[in-house]
């Protein structure tokens, strides 16, 4: 999650729905300059990691300065067809493949 610390407070509108539940819950009655910590249900965040979100990719489909160096929970970044890009990150290293998981990090 993003963070004010050394930088100007977060700005952030509440009722819109640009937040998760569960933060924007946490956020209420707060008072400028109080400081927080909010713990957050997955059923208030991004929810159950989803299954379908999990993909194999044979280590043979990755650049060849990558295939050595893959590691569970790596970060990776994938372009979509559209050209966005998707974080992902490894959940499992096999001999000749790897498994990424697309669900939200959090």
């Amino acid at each position: 999650f993003d963070s004010s610390v050394n930088r100007e407070p977060l700005e952030v509108k509440l009722g819109e729905g640009s937040l998760i539940p569960g933060f924007e819950k946490g956020l209420l009655d707060m008072t400028p300059n109080e400081k927080k910590t909010i713990v957050i249900a997955k059923e208030e965040a991004y929810g159950e990691k989803r299954k379908e979100l999990f993909q194999s990719v044979k280590k043979s489909d990755l650049p060849e300065d990558l295939k050595s160096k893959v590691e569970v929970n790596m970060a990776l970044m994938a372009t979509n067809a559209d050209g966005s890009e998707k974080q992902l990150r490894v959940a499992e290293v096999k001999e000749d493949e790897i498994v990424v998981d697309a669900n939200h990090p959090l």
